[in-house]
C-alpha cells in the first residue's frame, strides 16, 4: 500500500504538469508544431526503449530476488547501468545518421539531436532499482524533481512559435536532473559500489534482458508506430489533431503502468512459494483498479468534447472523434495485467514477446490500410483492435497453454 500510495503521488504529478503544459504548448506553437514534437516524442520512445532493455522487468526481478544481499545489488547495477550508457552511445550515433541521411530528420536535425537529452535523462535514472528494492517513494521524489524542473523551463522557454525546437531538449534536461539526483540516493542509501563491469557480464545483462527487451519494443512499435504512419499519409496537423487524443489516452496509460510496477515485485515473490496466493492477491489488488479505469473511459466517451475544448482552446471535431474512439483503450489494456504479470511473474519471457512481437506486426499490417482510408480516424481504430487482440492472447495463453497458473481456478 506504501508503494502504492508513492507511486499514486508520482501519478498525481505525472497527471497535473501534462494538464498545465500540454494546453500551453498546444496554444503557444499551433497544432502543427505540436505535430512536430510529437513525432519527434514517438522516435526518441524507440530510442528509450533501446537504452531500457527491458531493464524495467528484468533487472527488478533480479532487485528483487537479491535485496539483501549488497555485493550481487552494487554488482547488478554496475552492470545494468554500464550496459545502458553503451546503448545509448549506439542510440547517439543512430540518430545523427538519421539527421544527415534522412530528409525529414535532416528538416528538424536540431531539434532531434537536442531531444537525445531525453534519452540521456531515462538512462540515468534507476526506477528498475528502486522498484525491485519496493522503495518507491525515491521514485516519487525524482519524479517530483523533474516535472518541477520541467514546469519552470517549459514557461521560462517556450515563448512564441519558434520555440518548439527547444521542448525535447527541455523534457531530458528535466530528467537529467533527475537522475543524477536519483543514483546520488541509490549509491549512498544502500551502499553500493560501482564497478566498471567486465563483457562477460554485459553480455549476461543483454541476454537476460533479451526477451523483455523485444517484447517492450514491440508494445512500443504497437503503440507510437501510428504516428509514423500518418507521417506518410497525413499533414502535420492532422498528426497534431491525433497526437492530441492519444496524449490524453497515454496520461492513464502511464497511471496503469505505474499500478503494474508498484505491485510487480510482490506478485515475482508470490510466484516463488504458492500459486493460489499469488492468485488471491493479483485479482484482490486488481479488480478494484480495473472497476476505476471503467469508470474513467466512460466519462472520457461522454466528456471527450469539453476535455478536447479546455486542452486545445476549442472544439476540434476530429480531436473529439479520435478521443472518443480510444476511450476504451485504457480498460483493455488494464484486462491484460493479470495475464501479462502472471506470464513474466514464472518466468515465460517467450510467450509475453511472442504475442507483444506479433501485435507489432499485427499493427504494421492494419494500421496503414487503415490509415490509408480513414486517415487520422483510421490510426485510432487500429489502436483498439490490435490492444484488444493482445489482451485475449495473453489470457488465452494462460487458460489453454499454461493452465497450471490459471487466474479463474
Amino acid at each position: 500500500m506504501k508503494n502504492f500510495i508513492a507511486l499514486g503521488l508520482v501519478q498525481a504529478t505525472n497527471f497535473i504538469i501534462p494538464v498545465i503544459t500540454f494546453p500551453y504548448l498546444v496554444r503557444v506553437i499551433g497544432p502543427e508544431k505540436f505535430g512536430v514534437i510529437s513525432y519527434g516524442l514517438t522516435i526518441l520512445m524507440y530510442f528509450i526503449t533501446f537504452a531500457d532493455y527491458g531493464f524495467n522487468l528484468s533487472a527488478t526481478r533480479l532487485v528483487a530476488l537479491h535485496h539483501e544481499n549488497r555485493k550481487e545489488l552494487s554488482r547488478l547495477f554496475s552492470s545494468v547501468m554500464t550496459t545502458k550508457f553503451l546503448l545509448l552511445l549506439l542510440s547517439v550515433l543512430l540518430m545523427a545518421s538519421l539527421c544527415g541521411f534522412v530528409t525529414r530528420f535532416r528538416e528538424e536535425s536540431f531539434t532531434y539531436l537536442l531531444g537525445m537529452l531525453y534519452v540521456l535523462g531515462n538512462v540515468l535514472m534507476p526506477v528498475w532499482f528502486f522498484q525491485g528494492m519496493e522503495q518507491m517513494k525515491y521514485i516519487t521524489y525524482m519524479n517530483l524533481v523533474a516535472k518541477i524542473a520541467l514546469l519552470i523551463l517549459l514557461f521560462a522557454v517556450v515563448r512564441e512559435p519558434q520555440d518548439y525546437v527547444y521542448v525535447l531538449a527541455l523534457y531530458g534536461i528535466a530528467n537529467v536532473i533527475s537522475g543524477i539526483y536519483s543514483i546520488r540516493v541509490a549509491l549512498l542509501r544502500y551502499q553500493l559500489q560501482f564497478r566498471f563491469p567486465t563483457l562477460q557480464s554485459v553480455w549476461e545483462q543483454l541476454q537476460d534482458g533479451w526477451h523483455i527487451f523485444s517484447s517492450s519494443l514491440s508494445v512500443v512499435l504497437t503503440n507510437n508506430v501510428n504516428v509514423l504512419v500518418l507521417g506518410f499519409f497525413v499533414s502535420n496537423i492532422a498528426i497534431g489533431y491525433y497526437s492530441i487524443a492519444e496524449k490524453i489516452i497515454l496520461v492513464l496509460w502511464t497511471v496503469m503502468g505505474l499500478f503494474s510496477q508498484a505491485i510487480y515485485p510482490s506478485v515475482c515473490r508470490l510466484a516463488q512459494t504458492s500459486h493460489q496466493q499469488f492468485r488471491r492477491f493479483i485479482w484482490k489488488v486488481c479488480f478494484p483498479f480495473i472497476g476505476a479505469i471503467s469508470v474513467v473511459s466512460v466519462l472520457l466517451y461522454v466528456l471527450a468534447e469539453p476535455i478536447v475544448q479546455v486542452i486545445t482552446g476549442n472544439i476540434q471535431a476530429e480531436t473529439v472523434r479520435i478521443l472518443r474512439i480510444v476511450s476504451v483503450v485504457p480498460l483493455i489494456v488494464c484486462l491484460n495485467i493479470p495475464a501479462y504479470q502472471t506470464l513474466l511473474a514464472y518466468n515465460y519471457k517467450k510467450y509475453y514477446a511472442a504475442i507483444f512481437n506479433g501485435s507489432a506486426v499485427l499493427n504494421l499490417i492494419v494500421c496503414p490500410l487503415l490509415v490509408y482510408f480513414m486517415g487520422a480516424v483510421g490510426a485510432a481504430v487500429s489502436m483498439v483492435v490490435v490492444q484488444l487482440v493482445v489482451t485475449l492472447a495473453l489470457h488465452a495463453t494462460i487458460e489453454f497453454k499454461l493452465k497450471q497458473f490459471s487466474l479463474v481456478s
